[in-house]
């Protein structure tokens, strides 16, 4: 069975990491891209914020034409997007949920967290990105990152 690495978590490993002081470490990474972990409960927290971000509509679901408007103008195969679609909407209903979204990123994180300490490091992260470009025919980068969300407090 091939690693399962979806639309939202593939975004989720590129995005920097940084959401709220109390999720992660307090020294940055390497290259200035933020703490070099990432705690289980926050890839949930972050697929929320993903799930509005890319909610345009604000129907409670991230449509394929959601996902295509924010890919459009980067580099981000098309027929990558598909995959990644097709296995984060896991009933099939052309929608990804707020529920598929966190289950998806939860599944992607724990598959990524080799060690299973409930810390995605910026190495374990570094090796789900190649373990996906690997995977997918005609990629050789991770797919673009999205903004990280910001709280309101």
């Amino acid at each position: 069975m091939k690693p399962m690495l979806t639309t939202i978590a593939a975004m989720m490993l590129a995005v920097p990491l940084g959401l709220g002081g109390a999720v992660h470490a307090q020294q940055p990474g390497p290259q200035g891209r933020g703490p070099d972990f990432l705690l289980r409960g926050a890839a949930a927290e972050r697929a929320t914020g993903l799930s509005h971000m890319l909610d345009a509509d604000r129907d409670g679901a991230v449509s394929r034409a959601e996902v295509d408007a924010w890919a459009a103008g980067k580099a981000v195969p098309p027929a990558i997007l598909e995959s990644m679609f097709a296995d984060a909407d896991t009933n099939r209903d052309g929608r990804i949920t707020l529920a598929e979204q966190q289950a998806d990123a939860l599944r992607s994180f724990d598959e990524a967290d080799t060690d299973h300490d409930g810390r995605m490091t910026g190495a374990e992260r570094a090796a789900a990105e190649a373990r996906f470009s690997a995977q997918e025919p005609g990629t050789g980068v991770a797919p673009a990152p999205l903004p990280v969300p910001t709280r309101k407090r």
